[in-house]
C-alpha cells in the first residue's frame, strides 16, 4: 500500500531552467567555464587516441583512490566530463561549433539539451526499449528459459518437423509475451508519465493521496494491525531516504535486515539436502498478521508452477507464540513436515505450523522451515534440524509409490548404510554423489575427486562431453597430471574452445566416424600409475550436471604392473581392453566403428554380449526369466530389432545344458512427473531425449515400465545410468553397466542377411557375471597386499547414440 508518486512541479524546474540558459554562455554548459581540451590538456586538432592517452595519465593522477586532496577529487570530476564530451564524435563536433560561433548561442543551447534529453522523450524510449528486448531475446540464457517453457507447455517433449516451422514460431512468440522482461535502465515506456497526463489526472491523484493518508490512519493507527511487508518496507525506504528506484534495485538480504524492526516474528529459513540450511538463499521475513507467500517472494522463487500468491502464513499477535496458520491459496498442492507426520494440501486446505516444520512450496522442492524468533534460536534450529531430517528419511520409505515384492502393502524399505568392503568393491559398481539428497541416500557414492586422485603419470579420459571450465576446478588433481589424453565426441565450435582452453600438456582427440549419426559415447578414463593402472568404466558426461544431479553409475579397479618374468600372462578383461583400444585408434590410425563381418562380428555390439554369455552357465531359475533395459535415450527401433537384442541378452544355459530361453523385455524409463518434480524440474528432460514418434511407437507399449528408485533415496535424481539386466525377483543373472542407449546405432544391427554388423557409435561397459572370484586387495594409490586375481569381470564394448 504505497502511496502515489509525488506532485511534481514541473514549471518552477522550467522556469528556472530558462533563467539559467539565459545567463550562461553557450559554451560553458559543456565544461563550466573551462576549456574541455585545456582539461585534457591537448590541443583542439587532437585526435581520440591522444584524448584518450591524456585522460588516463590524467585519471591516473587525480583519482580519488590515488589522491586523497579534495581539489583532485573535484578535478577529477571534471576531466571525466571533459572526456565524457570529446570521446563522442557528435558531442565534439558540437562542441568545436560552439567555440567557433560563440554568438549562436541560443542554437548551440538548443543543441545541447536535445543531445543530453532528446533520448528521454516518450517515443525515443520506447526505440531503446525495443532495441533492449530484441538484444536480450538474442541471448543463450532467454532462448535457454524459453524452451524450458516451451517443454513445459508440451509436457516435456518436442518435434522437429519442418511442417511445425510457422507454428513453433507463432508458439515462441506467444511464450515470450509470459517472459518478464524487465531491463534496468530501458523501462518500459508509459503514458502515465507525460507531463500532460500527469496533469489532467492530478485532482485524481490528490484524492488517492488522501484516501490512502486514511487508510493507513485507520489501519495502522485506530485498528493497531501488523505492517504488512510492502509497508514495511515503504516505512523502511523513507526512514533511511533512500531513493525509490535504488530500493527496488537492492539485495533481498539487505532489505530483509532493514526491515527487522518493523514487527518481523520469525522467518522461512531455504534448506538443502532436506537439512541443512542453504545460506546462498535469503530468508523470507515474516510480520505479524497475514504473510503472502509465492512466486517473487524470494530470488529463487521464480518457477512458474508457484502462484503469486501460493500461500498464506498468519502468525500469530503474541510474540512469545512459536505458531502460524498456513493456508494454501495456490492451484499446486503444498507439503508440511511437522516431526513425523508429512501432509500433502490442496487449495484452500490449512493447518497450524509450529517452530521447526517444514514447508514444500512445491512437493520435493523448494523447501523452506518455519522459525521464529522467540526462545533459544541455537537449540530450536538443532531441534528442527533433526526433525528434518528424520521427516526426509520416512519420506524416502516409499510414501505409498509402492509395495514390497511380498505384496503386503507396507512401504519400501530404503537401504541406508549400505557399505561395501573395499575389497569387495571391483567386483560391484558405485553410484555418484547427488547434491540435494538426504547424507544416507549417498552412502559409499563417490564423487570425481574420489576416482582421479594420487600420484598419476598419464591419464586418457574417454567420453562424449567435457566441461573443461568445470572439470580443472573440480578436481585439481587432473590439472597435474603430466600427461593427458581426451578422446572426446564433441562439436566443432566446442572443440575449438576446448582447444584454447586446454592446459598446454593435453592433447584432444575425436575419432573420426564414417557413417553418419555416429559419435565417441565411451565414458571411461585410463590412470597409469608408478605401481599400476586404474581403469574406471562410468555413464557420466564430463559435465557439472552429470557428476552431482543424476543418477550415475561408476566401476573402478586398479591392476598391477605384469610381472617382468612373466609378460605373457593375461587375462579375459585385458584382451577385451586391448581389444577396444584398437578399435580406438588413439595411439594408431585404423579403422573405426563400421559395417563388420566374419570375425569381428563377435568382438562388439549386442553379437559380442552373446557371445560372452553363450559361454556362462546360469542357475535354472533365470530360464525364461524377464530382461530390464535401464537407459537415457530412446532411438528409432522397430519390432524385428528388439527381437535380434533381446535374443542376444537371452543368451547363456542353465546347468543341465539347457538354453536359457528367450525373456521379455521391460524398457524402464521416468515420466514427465517424474522430470518435473526432480532436482533440475523439467531441466532434468535434456538428458533423457527422444523423439515423439519414437515413444510413442504402439509396439513398446507393452514394454515399458516405471522408473522408481525408492530404495535408494534417488526418486528426484533423475537417471543417465545405463544397465541392462537379467533377474528373478530380488536375483540377477548377470548385469551389464554402459554407455550405450537402447538404439541400433548402440548396440548395432544385422544386415546382409545376418551376415554384416552395422555399427555407427563407440560404446563401453562392464559386464558383471556370476563367478566366484577372489580380490586382489591391490590399489594404485595406497599400499595394499597383492595375490592372485581372476580377472572375472568382461569387457563389453558396443557402439551408441548422442545424449
Amino acid at each position: 500500500m504505497a502511496p502515489p508518486a509525488p506532485i511534481r512541479w514541473f514549471a518552477v524546474a522550467a522556469s528556472a531552467l530558462m533563467l539559467c540558459l539565459l545567463i550562461s554562455p553557450s559554451v560553458a554548459i559543456y565544461c563550466d567555464e573551462d576549456d574541455c581540451y585545456d582539461l585534457l590538456g591537448v590541443t583542439q586538432s587532437a585526435n581520440s587516441s591522444e584524448i584518450k592517452k591524456a585522460y588516463y595519465k590524467l585519471s591516473l593522477k587525480h583519482h580519488p583512490d590515488k589522491n586523497p586532496d579534495p581539489e583532485s577529487k573535484k578535478l577529477f570530476v571534471k576531466i571525466a566530463n571533459a572526456y565524457e564530451i570529446l570521446k563522442d564524435e557528435a558531442s565534439r563536433e558540437q562542441y568545436d561549433y560552439a567555440i567557433a560561433h560563440p554568438e549562436e548561442y541560443f542554437y548551440n543551447t538548443a543543441r545541447y539539451y536535445q543531445a543530453y534529453y532528446g533520448h528521454k522523450t516518450y517515443f525515443n524510449q520506447w526505440t531503446r526499449y525495443n532495441q533492449a528486448i530484441d538484444m536480450v531475446k538474442k541471448t543463450p540464457a532467454y532462448k535457454n528459459r524459453l524452451r524450458q517453457l516451451e517443454l513445459e507447455r508440451r509436457g516435456g517433449t518436442t518435434t522437429k518437423k519442418k511442417s511445425n516451422k510457422q507454428t513453433n514460431k507463432k508458439m515462441d512468440e506467444d511464450l515470450s509475451k509470459e517472459l518478464e522482461l524487465q531491463i534496468k535502465g530501458a523501462e518500459q515506456p508509459s503514458m502515465w508519465d507525460l507531463i500532460c497526463v500527469r496533469f489532467v489526472l492530478l485532482p485524481y491523484t490528490i484524492g488517492k493521496l488522501l484516501l490512502w493518508h486514511g487508510c493507513w490512519f485507520w489501519r495502522y493507527k485506530v485498528k493497531q494491525a501488523p505492517y504488512t511487508w510492502d509497508d514495511a518496507s515503504y516505512l523502511t525506504q523513507r526512514s533511511l531516504s533512500a531513493p525509490l528506484d535504488a530500493w527496488r534495485n537492492m539485495n533481498h538480504e539487505r532489505k530483509i535486515l532493514s526491515i527487522d524492526a518493523y514487527g518481523k516474528v520469525g522467518h522461512l529459513v531455504p534448506l538443502c539436502n532436506h537439512v541443512q540450511e542453504d545460506a546462498s538463499i535469503p530468508k523470507i521475513p515474516l510480520s505479524r498478521g497475514r504473510n503472502s507467500i509465492g512466486r517473487n517472494s524470494a530470488p529463487s522463487l521464480t518457477d512458474k508452477r508457484l502462484s503469486r500468491n501460493h500461500l498464506s502464513l498468519t502468525a500469530a499477535a503474541d510474540a512469545s507464540s512459536s505458531s502460524a496458520a498456513l493456508v494454501v491459496e495456490g492451484s499446486n498442492p503444498v507439503v508440511v513436515t511437522s516431526g513425523n507426520d508429512r501432509r500433502k494440501l490442496c487449495h484452500k486446505d490449512s493447518v497450524t505450523i509450529r517452530d521447526g516444520d517444514v514447508i514444500e512450496m512445491i512437493p520435493g522442492k523448494y523447501l523452506y522451515q518455519y522459525r521464529t524468533l522467540c526462545g533459544d534460536d541455537s537449540k530450536k534450529r538443532s531441534n528442527a534440524e533433526e526433525k528434518a531430517e528424520e521427516s526426509s528419511r520416512k519420506r524416502f520409505k516409499g510414501e505409498g509409490e509402492g509395495t514390497s515384492d511380498g505384496g503386503g502393502g507396507g512401504h519400501v524399505e530404503a537401504i541406508r548404510d549400505f557399505r561395501v568392503r573395499d575389497d569387495k568393491l571391483p567386483q560391484t559398481f558405485r553410484l555418484l554423489n547427488v547434491q540435494g539428497l538426504p547424507r544416507w541416500a549417498n552412502t559409499s557414492c563417490v564423487s570425481i575427486k574420489d576416482v582421479i586422485q594420487g600420484d598419476i603419470l598419464f591419464a586418457v579420459l574417454s567420453n562424449y562431453m567435457v566441461d573443461l571450465d568445470w572439470l580443472i576446478p573440480a578436481c585439481p588433481t587432473v590439472a597435474k597430471i603430466p600427461h593427458v589424453l581426451v578422446v572426446h565426441g564433441e562439436g566443432d565450435g566446442t572443440v575449438d574452445y576446448m582447444k584454447r582452453k586446454k592446459p598446454a600438456n593435453w592433447i584432444l582427440h575425436k575419432p573420426p566416424l564414417p557413417i553418419s549419426f555416429g559419435t565417441h559415447h565411451s565414458k571411461a578414463m585410463l590412470l597409469v600409475y608408478p605401481r599400476g593402472v586404474r581403469v574406471i568404466v562410468h555413464t557420466a558426461n564430463l559435465i557439472f550436471v552429470d557428476w552431482n544431479n543424476k543418477s550415475q553409475g561408476l566401476w573402478m579397479q586398479d591392476f598391477p604392473w605384469k610381472d617382468e618374468s612373466n609378460p605373457s600372462k593375461g587375462c579375459g578383461f585385458e584382451n577385451d581392453l586391448t581389444d577396444y583400444l584398437s578399435a580406438l585408434k588413439v595411439r594408431l590410425i585404423a579403422s573405426v566403428p563400421g559395417y563388420h563381418t566374419g570375425n569381428n562380428m563377435k568382438k562388439w555390439g549386442h553379437l559380442k554380449l552373446r557371445t560372452v554369455l553363450q559361454e556362462c552357465t546360469f542357475d535354472k531359475e533365470f530360464q525364461k526369466s524377464p530382461l530390464a533395459y535401464q537407459f537415457s535415450s530412446l532411438g528409432s527401433l522397430d519390432e524385428k530389432w528388439m527381437a535380434e537384442l533381446a535374443y542376444s541378452m537371452s543368451s547363456g544355459f542353465s546347468d543341465d545344458k539347457t538354453p536359457l530361453g528367450p525373456g521379455e523385455p521391460r524398457i524402464i524409463w521416468p515420466t514427465v512427473e517424474d522430470i518435473r518434480c526432480s532436482i533440475e524440474g523439467y531441466a532434468a528432460g535434456n538428458a533423457v531425449p527422444s523423439p515423439a514418434k519414437n515413444v510413442e511407437k504402439d509396439f513398446l507399449k507393452k514394454y515399458w515400465a516405471r522408473w522408481k528408485a525408492s530404495h535408494t533415496g534417488r526418486c528426484r535424481a533423475m537417471p543417465h545410468i545405463k544397465t541392462f539386466t537379467r533377474y528373478n525377483g530380488q536375483k540377477l543373472a548377470w548385469f551389464l553397466l554402459t554407455s550405450a542407449n537402447l538404439s541400433k546405432a548402440a548396440w548395432g544391427a544385422l544386415q546382409k542377411n545376418n551376415s554384416q554388423l552395422m555399427i555407427r557409435s563407440y560404446e563401453l561397459g562392464v559386464l558383471f557375471l556370476p563367478y566366484k572370484t577372489r580380490s586382489s586387495g591391490f590399489s594404485c594409490t595406497s599400499n595394499g597386499v597383492l595375490s592372485e586375481d581372476k580377472c572375472e569381470s568382461q569387457m563389453i564394448q558396443n557402439q551408441g547414440e548422442i545424449n
